[in-house]
């Protein structure tokens, strides 16, 4: 081969080792409770209530599945070292981005999945923040709605 030739190849394989970025679905938390299997290893943005405790960092549905322990209603929110910052903060409404998995169910296995590879964890404030994309081939639902 000539050497513009293998130095063309080799440029093809560098720019496309990095691939565009995987595409990020909105999806409710009732959506990962009903259907983990639909989302497992997919990216995903969910709101949900977020409890950041030790062992208990977690998405849950609503306060009062917290507040009863009721992990099956919630995922667990595996936070890198960038995020250390929220443990030990009040539990809130937020907005979570990271890649769903299935089968990882958090500490001592008690929630219904897990979201990795966080690169979202933002205050939830519906009068100031962007909501995210309503998902396609999912009704429109009232403000407060499930």
């Amino acid at each position: 081969m000539k050497p513009v030739t293998i130095a063309f190849v080799v440029y093809l394989a560098v720019a496309g080792a990095s691939g565009p970025s995987p595409a990020v679905e909105s999806v409710s938390v009732v959506r990962l409770l009903a259907a983990p299997e639909a989302y497992d290893g997919k990216r995903v943005e969910v709101v949900g209530y977020g409890t950041f405790e030790h062992e208990g960092t977690a998405l849950y549905f609503n306060p009062q599945d917290h507040q009863h322990g009721v992990p099956m209603s919630a995922v667990w929110l595996v936070l890198g070292e960038a995020w250390d910052s929220k443990e030990r903060t009040p539990p809130r409404y937020v907005i979570v981005r990271g890649t769903f998995r299935a089968k990882s169910r958090g500490a001592l296995g008690l929630f219904a999945g897990a979201i990795t590879d966080i690169d979202r964890l933002d205050d939830w404030d519906l009068g100031s923040a962007a909501p995210p994309q309503q998902p396609k081939g999912e009704p429109t639902r009232a403000r407060g709605c499930l």
